[in-house]
């Protein structure tokens, strides 16, 4: 920027300053709207419910409900009305257990599981 020596060249200085502050303010709220209208509420709900649908919450989720409803399934194929209280106790740890052991083993569950079927399948076509 050259020497300023006089009231008139700061006047102009000022003025050429304010002009560009101005061009760079517009530009930059263009790039804000833009980068806003990129990341709209509605791409993000888009974005987050495709990842909910694959993610790994819902992979958890079922995982846990496979494990309490297999739980849940045993214990009433083997509960009696008329036990003892320990007999009652006993297949609620059977229960609890077995809920645990299928939600942490629902992979190697699943792959013994297909491996059955096919077993099954492939006999009755030969």
């Amino acid at each position: 920027m050259p020497t300023i020596t006089n009231s008139v060249e700061i006047k102009r200085a000022i003025t050429l300053l304010q002009l560009e502050q101005s061009e760079k303010a517009k530009s930059l709220r263009d790039n804000f709207n833009q980068a806003l209208e990129e990341v709209s509420s509605s791409k993000i709900l888009n974005i987050a419910l495709a990842n909910s649908i694959t993610g790994i919450a819902t992979k958890n989720l079922i995982k846990a409900t496979t494990g309490i409803a297999v739980g849940y399934l045993i214990r009433k194929s083997f509960n009696n009305t008329s036990g003892s209280i320990f007999k009652k106790i006993l297949m609620t740890v059977i229960q609890v257990g077995l809920t645990r052991a299928v939600a942490q083993h629902t992979n190697e569950i699943k792959s013994i599981g297909q491996s059955i079927f096919q077993l099954i399948f492939q006999s009755k076509k030969t």
